[in-house]
């Protein structure tokens, strides 16, 4: 797992967990503290969602509960588009495996791999034009 191009935490319950989440927002906000650059971070109200203290970098924005679906901007686009890019790389994988004759299981790291992959096929456009659906531009976020 330590080879996978993305940060993995795991528990028994496969679940996120507050102790999760406030350790990688703390771990982000370093990344960004380096960066120089602040960001604001839409969550839902899931129950492990809670924010620790002292974020410099990260503005932490609650939705409402029932409004996910609604206002959140990964809902509205994002999600379809990494699922897009997601699908389309594993049936070149298995087009691949096929040309070459061999066995084209697809583990869970291999998915992992894939998906980040597909995550850096999602346009900045595609991502701003969701933002925009849900009435959240450039201006109103303060950049």
């Amino acid at each position: 797992m330590k080879k996978l191009p993305v940060d993995y935490k795991s528990n028994k319950k496969a679940w996120m967990t507050s102790d999760l989440f406030q350790k990688y927002l703390r771990q982000w906000d370093k990344e960004l503290a380096k960066k120089k650059r602040k960001i604001v971070l839409l969550i839902d109200n899931c129950t492990a969602h809670i924010e620790p203290s002292n974020l410099q970098w990260i503005k932490v924005v609650l939705l409402l509960p029932n409004t996910t679906s609604v206002l959140q901007p990964m809902n509205q686009g994002v999600i379809r588009s990494l699922k897009c890019h997601y699908w389309k790389q594993l049936i070149l994988r298995i087009l691949e495996c096929y040309d070459k004759n061999k066995n084209c299981d697809t583990s869970p790291p291999d998915a992992v791999v894939l998906l980040e992959k597909s995550w850096r096929l999602a346009t900045e456009s595609t991502i701003r034009n969701c933002f925009s659906h849900v009435g959240l531009t450039k201006t109103q976020l303060g950049g």
